[in-house]
């Protein structure tokens, strides 16, 4: 039983007979007529009742046109997959450095998971944590992101957007400090102190591994 012959026969099943079904599939009538005796001479049985105005499967040609259509519907989805790898397209991404290495690292796992055929490409920016995501979705055709992982700011250019994850900042000061014995810290408390700010020298320190001495840097809001 060959691919082909399971082709002739829905498509004369289909076509209610066998001119009308070479007219479809660009078959001579002949040899769609040969293809479906050579396999109903290959199963020992036969398929098509042509007693009537209409040819119409018998009960084992019913039974072969289920299956055939599983077959060939198979068939097309390998083919489909095998044509995606051979003209794959990597998934490219781009990223700010500021983020959480832990969180970005499990939803690639994640993506590999669902995708495991899709090669994915990591693009960063080395300028201001502040301007990167406008930076990587400016870059120059034939460069383009499928897609930027960035930290939200409210400044994000008019692009659609969801949050993925969410990431908690922590407040270091020395023991003396007047922060020191409070719970928590808001963003208009530091309005007027100095402080080394994560967007502010984040990008040194995962070079560096390193805290600087100290900042002038006044704060930053993200």
């Amino acid at each position: 039983m060959e691919l082909y012959q399971i082709r002739h026969f829905i498509a004369v099943v289909e076509a209610g007979g066998f001119t009308k079904a070479a007219e479809r599939i660009a078959v001579s009538q002949p040899a769609i007529s040969a293809s479906i005796a050579k396999l109903e001479a290959e199963l020992e049985t036969r398929l098509l009742d042509r007693q009537h105005t209409v040819v119409v499967p018998t009960p084992e040609g019913m039974r072969l046109l289920e299956a055939g259509k599983e077959i060939l519907q198979k068939c097309n989805t390998v083919k489909a997959e095998f044509e995606a790898i051979a003209n794959r397209r990597p998934l490219r991404i781009g990223m700010i450095r500021s983020l959480f290495s832990g969180r970005v690292s499990r939803l690639v796992s994640a993506f590999r998971l669902a995708k495991p055929h899709v090669p994915i490409e990591a693009v960063d920016s080395e300028s201001n944590p502040l301007c990167q995501c406008a930076q990587l979705l400016g870059l120059a055709p034939g460069q383009e992101l499928d897609a930027v992982l960035t930290i939200f700011n409210g400044k994000e250019p008019k692009a659609a957007s969801r949050v993925l994850f969410k990431m908690p900042y922590m407040l270091a000061v020395r023991e003396d400090h007047r922060f020191a014995k409070l719970q928590a810290v808001t963003l208009s408390d530091l309005a007027n102190e100095p402080f080394a700010g994560r967007l502010s020298w984040f990008a040194r320190c995962e070079q560096s591994a390193r805290l600087p001495r100290h900042s002038d840097t006044g704060g930053l809001q993200d």
